[in-house]
This record gives structure tokens, C-alpha cells and sequence, in this order.
């Protein structure tokens, strides 16, 4: 499916987020997967996610932290990890530590 994406995918994809991610190993690997080659595909939307490190739910700043870790893994978007790290460095929700 991801050869299909399309830009408005991204909004979709967060309210899935919002709505039905409701443990750390569902947000894992939908965000791995699902949002990561999302990314690869749609750059400009790495923005977006350093804007989800502000959010108050606690699924949607944990989404942003492990979205870009597959991406990682073949040596894309550091710069921009370590600045969505940075910004949920000090946060207190254990979910999003962890």
C-alpha cells in the first residue's frame, strides 16, 4: 500500500493515531511502518512531525519520537530525530520516555 500514498494520507493517518493507537506497541509499528515510509516519500512533512513534540496527547508525541526510526536505520533525517528527541527530552509521560 505504501507505493500509494499520497499527500493527504498524512491527516488520516494522525487521527488513526489519535483515535485508535492505544498501547506503545501499536503506536511502534504503525508509526515505524505506516508514517516512516510516509516520510520517505513525502519529506516536507518531517515539519509536521516536530510540531506532534508540542501536542498534549501523549500517542501523538510518542508517534513523532519512533516514526523515523526505520528511515534511521539506513541513515536518513538524523539532524531531524535528534531535534524531536531534543524537544521531548524533558518530558514527564512515561510513554513517550520509554
Amino acid at each position: 500500500m505504501r507505493k500509494q500514498y499520497e499527500e493527504k494520507d498524512f491527516l488520516i493517518f494522525q487521527q488513526r493515531i489519535e483515535k485508535y493507537i492505544n498501547n506503545r506497541a501499536k503506536c511502534d509499528t504503525f508509526c515505524n511502518h505506516t508514517i516512516g515510509d510516509f516520510v520517505e516519500q513525502f519529506p516536507s512533512y518531517i515539519t509536521q512531525l516536530k510540531q506532534r513534540t508540542k501536542s498534549t496527547n501523549r500517542r501523538v508525541k510518542r508517534a513523532a519520537a519512533v516514526s523515523l526510526i526505520i528511515p534511521a536505520r539506513r541513515g536518513k533525517f538524523l539532524s531531524d530525530i535528534f531535534q524531536i528527541a531534543d524537544n521531548l527530552l524533558m518530558d514527564e509521560d512515561d510513554m513517550v520516555q520509554k
